[in-house]
C-alpha cells in the first residue's frame, strides 16, 4: 500500500542523521559515566584477587598515607599470598608531561602484578643507593626516552625534584604502562614521607582470606589487638581502630572516592536517563517534522478507505529497519569517538567498552521513538487533508 519511494525525501534523511547522531551522543555520555566509575580499580591496579588497604578519609587515593610497618603484619595473615606497599605521586616529568611516579618494592610488586614484561634494559634490583627507574612503554614513547637516559621528576605534592636514571622500559597493563616505576624509598622521598605508603595492594588466595584479613586488622569491631598486630606501635593500632585504614576491593575503592565527588551509582544512572530523555525528545521532534511531509499521503489513504491501524502498521514496518540501523550505527560510533577524544582519569587513559545490554536498550528506545511519534500523528490526520 505504501511504497518505499513514497517514504523517501529530505526530511527522512534528516531523521536518519539526527537519530544516528543522537544515539552516538546518548551512548557516549552513558558509557563515559559508567567508565568513570569502573575505571578506578584498574587505575590503582586492583583486580579480582587483589585488594587495597588505604585511607578512606583522604581526598584522593594518592594523597592518603598508610603506616608502612602494616605491610609486614598483613603478610602474616593466613591466605595472604603477597603484599606490595606502594607510594603514588603525581609528578611533572622532564618539565612537561604530568604522570604518576610509583615507588614499589620490586619483588613484591611483581608478585601482585601480572603482565609486566621488560622490553628494554632491566627491572629494578631493590639494592644500592642509586636513583633508578623503569618507564612504562606508553609513557616512554610519549616522552621519547630510553635506557640510559636521565629524567627529572618534580613532585606536585612536595617540593622534591629528583633526577632518575632510566634502567628499563616495561610493557604492562594499565595503569603501569603510562607510569614511572621506581624503588619504594625513592617514591617516599618524592612524596615527602619516610615511614608511610600511599596504599598497600594485597594478593589473597580466596574470599575467605580477605575476611581473615579484615578480622585480623581489627576492622570488624573486635576488641583488643589481634595476634598479627602484636609488636606494632600504639599509634598504628589507633589508626586502625579510628577508621584511618580500610581494606577494600576495587568496588569499595570506587564507592569511597567516586561517591565522595558526587559520582554515585544513582547519579550516574540519573545522568544516563537524562541523556536518553533529551535524545528521545530530539528524535521525536525530527520524527514529527518528517511526518508533516507524508501527512497528505496519509490523508489520501484514509480518504480512500484505508484504516488508520493498517497505515500505522505499514509505516512502522517500513521505517523501523531504517531507524534501528541508524540507532545501532550511532551507538557503535562511540568506540572510535572515545579513541579520538581519549578520556583520562587520574592521568591514565580510560578505554570505554561496548556494553551489549546498554546498546540494545538505547538502540531500541531511540529506534522506536519515530514509530510511536508517527503513529500518534496518523491518528490526528483527517481524510480531508489531502490538499
Amino acid at each position: 500500500m505504501i511504497g518505499y519511494r513514497a517514504l523517501k525525501g529530505g526530511k527522512l534523511i534528516q531523521l536518519i542523521i539526527v537519530l544516528a547522531l543522537t544515539s552516538l551522543l546518548v551512548a557516549y555520555v552513558s558509557n563515559i559515566t559508567y567508565s568513570l566509575r569502573t575505571a578506578l580499580p584498574s587505575v590503582i591496579g586492583a583486580s579480582r584477587n587483589i585488594y587495597v588497604i588505604y585511607d578512606p578519609r583522604s581526598k584522593a587515593l594518592f594523597t592518603g598515607l598508610i603506616p608502612l610497618d602494616l605491610a609486614e603484619a598483613v603478610s602474616r595473615v593466613k591466605g595472604v599470598e603477597a603484599v606490595s606497599p606502594e607510594v603514588l605521586t603525581p609528578s611533572i616529568i622532564n618539565g612537561g608531561r604530568v604522570a604518576f611516579v610509583r615507588g614499589v618494592s620490586p619483588k613484591e610488586f611483581l608478585k601482585v602484578t601480572q603482565g609486566v614484561e621488560v622490553v628494554e634494559g632491566r627491572w629494578l634490583s631493590g639494592v644500592g643507593g642509586e636513583l633508578n627507574a623503569v618507564v612504562g612503554e606508553g609513557l616512554a614513547k610519549e616522552l621519547g626516552v630510553g635506557v640510559g637516559e636521565v629524567i627529572t621528576a618534580s613532585s606536585t605534592i612536595s617540593n622534591e625534584v629528583l633526577a632518575l636514571k632510566v634502567i628499563g622500559v616495561v610493557r604492562a597493563p594499565e595503569p603501569f604502562n603510562n607510569e614511572v616505576i621506581t624503588e619504594l624509598r625513592v617514591g617516599q622521598a618524592l612524596r615527602g614521607t619516610e615511614s608511610s605508603a600511599s596504599f598497600i595492594r594485597v594478593k589473597v588466595a580466596n574470599t575467605e582470606a580477605i575476611k581473615e584479613l579484615v578480622m585480623d586488622l581489627g576492622l570488624a569491631g573486635s576488641s583488643g589487638a589481634p595476634e598479627v598486630l602484636k609488636g606494632l606501635p600504639t599509634w598504628i593500632l589507633k589508626a586502625l581502630t579510628s577508621g584511618r585504614v580500610k581494606v577494600g576491593s576495587g568496588s569499595a575503592v570506587v564507592s569511597d572516592y567516586s561517591d565522595a565527588y558526587g559520582l554515585t551509582k544513582s547519579s550516574a544512572t540519573a545522568l544516563a536517563v537524562i541523556a536518553l530523555s533529551v535524545g528521545v525528545a530530539t528524535v521525536a521532534m525530527s520524527s514529527a517534522a518528517y511526518a508533516s511531509t507524508v501527512r497528505p499521503m496519509i490523508a489520501l489513504l484514509l480518504a480512500l478507505g484505508a484504516s488508520r491501524r493498517k497505515v500505522v502498521k505499514e509505516l512502522i514496518i517500513k521505517l523501523t529497519p531504517l531507524t534501528l540501523a541508524a540507532s545501532i550505527t550511532g551507538y557503535f560510533l562511540t568506540y572510535p569517538l572515545s579513541i579520538f577524544l581519549r578520556l583520562h582519569i587520574l592521568l591514565h587513559e580510560v578505554t570505554t567498552s561496548i556494553d551489549p545490554y546498554l546498546a540494545v536498550a538505547i538502540a531500541l528506545t531511540l529506534a522506536l521513538t519515530p514509530a510511536l511519534t508517527i503513529a500518534r500523528i496518523v491518528h490526528e490526520v483527517r481524510p480531508d487533508e489531502t490538499g
